[in-house]
């Protein structure tokens, strides 16, 4: 008895230890402005792009125009996932990602030159493990095809204008730079909440919360 009790608290303490471990590492090396994409010839990611093709195929229908393929690199993390990238006349980026078997996607839109305040519309099984920003809007759906996920996308935009006043703002930022920015500010702000270091269960646990529900309904939650 006395090592089945044993057992049953030692597992949770070190799920919870691995849990607040990884995602430390994980903010501060995302955070770090050694942080980089790095353009890489896509003729040598052939393996890789095979896995998404579904995203190129409807980039290309539906007026994404090519910007370039990258490799993600970040200070202690060893994958350094595949990144391509799309954008829109009205300054929408489409991003697919490869890391390891995981493929996830973002739709992005600026409010700002420096990408102060975005929405993002997701698609990634992992939902929305850390607070964002509180400008940065963020709605996930994890099983969408890309079609509903852009008309998700379209209908927070139409929504934070109408309530907010907020319009889409194109930025002249490289897409590396805008890319890393969104990327390293929402990484800062984790590291402004008090004791943050050791929330990363509670987020964990938490993180389908806001699974398949729309700016609409939570732009204004909280998400600490």
């Amino acid at each position: 008895m006395l090592e089945l009790i044993l057992v049953l608290v030692l597992i949770p303490m070190l799920l919870a230890f691995a849990i607040t471990a990884f995602g430390i590492s994980q903010v501060k090396a995302l955070s770090s402005h050694k942080s980089a994409l790095t353009p890489v010839d896509i003729d040598d990611e052939q393996k890789e792009l095979n896995d998404m093709g579904e995203f190129i195929d409807w980039a290309d229908a539906n007026g994404f125009v090519w910007i370039d393929a990258y490799r993600a690199t970040f200070p202690g993390i060893a994958l350094k996932p595949l990144v391509l990238a799309w954008q829109r006349d009205d300054g929408t980026y489409l991003t697919a990602y490869k890391m390891g078997n995981a493929i996830a996607c973002d739709l992005l839109t600026s409010f700002d030159e420096q990408g102060e305040s975005v929405l993002t519309t997701s698609r990634t099984k992992s939902g929305q493990p850390h607070p964002t920003y509180p400008t940065a809007y963020t709605q996930v759906f994890p099983s969408v095809d890309l079609d509903t996920l852009l008309r998700h996308h379209h209908e927070a935009l139409d929504f934070l204008q109408t309530s907010m006043g907020k319009l889409p703002h194109a930025t002249s930022m490289p897409f590396e730079a805008f890319f890393l920015h969104v990327l390293r500010q929402q990484m800062l702000y984790i590291r402004t909440i008090p004791v943050w270091q050791l929330r990363f269960t509670y987020w964990w646990l938490r993180r389908h919360r806001f699974k398949n529900i729309p700016v609409t309904q939570k732009y204004d939650f909280n998400f600490g």
